[in-house]
């Protein structure tokens, strides 16, 4: 329907328009695309205004400098939801040209528009693209392709990765020695390759490619301490950068096993390596994979926690001290490498939400191993202030313990441990999403019923009183309406208290 009516338009107007690069490419792998790119040989302001009116889309310019415009469709049950069309005016006198000035073979494919059946015969192909693609490599158009765009460089490696290709070996020589120039490319562009890079199933295998290639520590400086910060002691088999990638790592492999779908680990962790049996059933499984699926700000969640793993210890470096008998301390390191987290995520211009759930996971990545080994079976009120302080995030904190545990022990991994922390991560998973009445009871009373009944004015006592009775509440303290009204008159003048302590934050073995 919709190239019917671009094929018309380009009629009307007497231009050419041509199909190519993911569109083509992506067919002739047997990829679903939802995405079609056309080059045109004219005014493709005046083409995308036509194309929106005559099929109820939205009209968007892109790039004023070089023509860019876009078609998209949005709306439950509207004609061709979920459909973009991009349309990009050529670069260059002729489409051959023009093709072989795009950044790599496979995406310099092209097929006139009006071919509504078309063959791999009838593909136009200036610079080998065919072949590639049949081989699965990834290979530049030119030797200016990446000082032309060196956001290329790390779109290279994110193509490798999304089709299983591998890099041609001049391309990845010609990365190597050019990585620099990825700090000249805005932040809005990076993150959207870094994203969509850590979106793919596996994502740490090619963060090891871009770390290798420079181009890791180039995008987030953060990390360079990390990699020569050793972690004496015995708790940890890595530095603390190799231990960060195998985070992802294990992350990866935890997933492989909650989605039937998923294909083999490429990469998998130490652990795995040294114990292929190993056990990784989350009872929860289901709802984790589907709400790492889901979005935040338009950006998959999966991605935002692999990148939360990324950088969970990336404090250690600046608050790493020795001790007398050899051993290190990495004291509030959590803390810290959160604001450093965050700061690097808003760098990166990712929303202040995505931002912020990135602070949540590093900030409290080590409250789980903390209480873990105060209680193979918490207190009601401690898993309450468990997932206060974690929200949304609590099951991916969770899970991120698992990750940094089977990172941190590599294949030293106690299969009889893993199998224990499995459980008591599965016990908090259950908690989380079958028991309200503990995590996030309903609750008894208002903040209006305790001004009412305490003549208090609205303010930050108001708050906190609620927030003792939500803890009482959960922890069984209290149980009616008046049992919460009466504690919060005993709160308020300060004749009783919530009881119950915070659990133990210096638990040497975890972080």
């Amino acid at each position: 329907m919709v190239l019917q009516v671009v094929n018309y338009h380009l009629e009307r107007m007497g231009l050419h328009g041509w199909l190519v690069g993911g569109s083509v490419r992506d067919r002739l792998l047997g990829v679903a695309n939802h995405d079609l790119d056309i080059a045109v040989d004219g005014d493709v302001m005046a083409l995308g205004r036509a194309i929106a009116q005559a099929t109820e889309g939205r009209f968007v310019v892109l790039d004023h400098v070089h023509p860019t415009a876009r078609v998209v469709w949005t709306g439950k049950d509207r004609p061709n939801q979920g459909l973009t069309v991009d349309l990009v005016r050529l670069r260059a006198s002729t489409l051959d040209t023009d093709l072989q000035l795009r950044d790599f073979t496979i995406n310099a494919l092209a097929v006139p528009v009006h071919l509504t059946d078309w063959a791999p015969a009838d593909v136009l192909d200036p610079t080998g693209g065919l072949c590639d693609l049949k081989q699965g490599i990834v290979r530049a158009c030119g030797p200016a392709a990446l000082t032309d765009d060196p956001l290329r460089m790390l779109r290279a490696i994110r193509i490798a990765a999304q089709f299983d290709f591998v890099l041609a070996p001049e391309l990845r020589t010609e990365i190597q020695a050019q990585h620099m120039w990825i700090v000249a490319v805005a932040h809005e562009r990076i993150r959207d390759e870094l994203l969509r890079l850590l979106a793919l199933p596996h994502a740490a295998h090619s963060l090891t490619e871009l770390d290798h290639l420079g181009l890791l520590t180039t995008i987030i400086p953060e990390l360079e301490p990390a990699r020569r910060c050793d972690q004496p002691g015995g708790h940890h088999y890595l530095p603390v950068l190799e231990h960060m990638l195998e985070a992802v790592r294990a992350w990866e492999w935890i997933e492989q096993g909650l989605r039937a779908d998923s294909a083999t680990v490429i990469d998998p962790p130490l652990a795995v390596t040294a114990h292929p049996d190993l056990w990784a059933a989350l009872a929860s499984g289901a709802r984790i994979t589907a709400s790492m699926q889901s979005a935040v700000d338009g950006v998959p969640r999966s991605a935002l926690f692999k990148l939360a793993l990324l950088m969970h210890d990336i404090a250690k470096p600046q608050t790493k001290a020795l001790k007398p008998d050899g051993s290190a301390s990495f004291y509030d390191h959590q803390a810290i490498g959160a604001e450093i987290a965050r700061d690097v995520a808003l760098r990166l211009r990712i929303s202040k939400a995505g931002s912020e759930y990135v602070w949540t996971v590093v900030h409290n990545h080590m409250r789980p191993g903390q209480l873990a080994e105060l209680s193979t079976r918490l207190s009601r009120r401690a898993i309450y202030r468990f997932f206060a302080a974690t929200g949304d995030a609590g099951p991916d904190v969770l899970v991120h313990m698992l990750c940094d545990y089977m990172a941190m022990r590599g294949p030293q991994l106690s299969p009889e441990s893993w199998k224990a922390t499995v459980e008591w991560v599965n016990h908090m998973l259950d908690q989380f999403y079958n028991v309200p009445e503990t995590v996030r009871p309903e609750p008894l009373v208002n903040g209006h019923d305790v001004m009412s009944v305490l003549g208090l004015p609205a303010g930050p006592q108001v708050g906190k009183l609620m927030a003792s009775l939500r803890e009482a509440q959960a922890s069984g303290e209290v149980v009616t309406r008046d049992e919460a009204l009466e504690l919060a008159r005993r709160l308020s003048s300060g004749e009783g208290k919530s009881s119950d302590v915070q659990g133990n934050d210096d638990v040497r073995a975890w972080g």
